[in-house]
């Protein structure tokens, strides 16, 4: 048996750029990522009540919940989010956002919202261990980084039945479409207010976070699994 080389993509934009201009030799594949579980991703409007007021309090329970997985570096967006929320804080009166992560940055993105008196609307809940708790507890997942591979944090929002607000990037553009997904461009500023005015729309809401888990099982572990088993059948030959 020998094998070939070859190399795995996770996104279309890679994929289509090495076939074009790739070594002619070498096998390219593209796969759904790396796969998220869903038995760790799920919705749970029992737990959602009782999470948030063990995080946050009671008075968390008539806000909506925009949460944002990320580590806390430059390309992930932080400081737009915070520009518009510190411009705009009344558009944010019944919202709360949560950055989830560590970084290098931490501690200037918090002395900025504190600045902008936006400690209020703006929490940061440092390194979690319970992300899949925390995306039970929200209502929409946040994604504003300026370049993706591929969006894991974005799967496990859909699959715990979170639509997503999002930039449009090559990791976000392979997995999202718009009946999951309120997209913009990067640093599109009212692109992103657009998104945010419709959070509280409930009859869109609902549909879309229908649409957000059945996109979401596209990347469920198990497909990638097979996929990957495919790709190895492929690569054994006599």
């Amino acid at each position: 048996m020998c094998i070939r080389d070859s190399i795995i993509t996770i996104n279309d934009e890679d994929y289509n750029l090495l076939k074009k201009i790739g070594y002619k030799k070498c096998q390219y594949f593209l796969m759904p990522g790396m796969g998220v579980d869903s038995k760790i991703f799920y919705p749970s409007e029992e737990k959602k009540t009782m999470l948030r007021e063990a995080i946050f309090g009671k008075d968390s329970s008539n806000k909506m919940i925009l949460t944002y997985v990320a580590r806390l570096e430059k390309d992930k967006g932080h400081d737009f989010i915070i520009d518009v929320v510190c411009k705009h804080k009344e558009l944010f009166n019944n919202i709360q956002i949560i950055f989830v992560g560590d970084g290098i940055f931490r501690s200037r993105l918090e002395d900025r919202v504190k600045k902008g008196n936006a400690s209020n609307i703006i929490k940061f809940l440092g390194f979690r261990r319970d992300i899949s708790d925390i995306f039970r507890l929200s209502d929409y997942c946040l994604s504003v980084s300026i370049r993706e591979g591929f969006g894991i944090n974005i799967v496990e929002g859909l699959l715990s039945g979170l639509p997503v607000i999002a930039t449009k990037n090559r990791g976000h553009n392979m997995i999202l479409n718009e009946k999951c997904a309120y997209l913009f461009d990067i640093n599109d500023e009212p692109g992103f207010i657009s998104a945010i005015l419709e959070v509280n729309n409930i009859e869109r809401y609902l549909e879309m976070s229908e649409s957000a888990l059945h996109q979401g099982k596209k990347f469920e572990l198990n497909n990638s699994l097979k996929e990957f088993d495919n790709i190895l059948k492929v690569l054994k030959l006599d």
